[in-house]
């Protein structure tokens, strides 16, 4: 019984409710302010995804395995390197850094 009465009262607010958020909708005020908000909601949205790519562009870039690769052909690119200036100076090619 009691739990059929407090079904019926919240039933009652829950359409009064309803119905007071259909008459905000009907004020044309009300109805610029919520279109607003939800541009803005919207701009938001498309700001955050495309953060996310770049977080996710970003992560691929600099990932550890990425970065220890690139490191080790560095490394091996400036060896060469200095094998070439080494046998110039050497063969007295050049006096300097070549």
């Amino acid at each position: 019984m009691v739990l059929s009465v407090l079904t019926i009262g919240l039933a009652s607010r829950y359409t009064t409710i309803n119905y007071g958020f259909l008459n905000l909708l009907s004020c044309p005020a009300a109805t610029d302010i919520v279109v607003v908000q939800y541009e803005q909601l919207n701009d938001l949205k498309v700001k955050f995804e495309s953060s996310l790519e770049r977080q996710d562009d970003l992560h691929a870039k600099f990932d550890l395995s990425f970065t220890s690769d690139n490191l080790k052909v560095a490394a091996l690119q400036a060896e060469e390197q200095a094998e070439t200036v080494a046998e110039q100076f050497l063969s007295g090619i050049c006096t300097g850094f070549c």
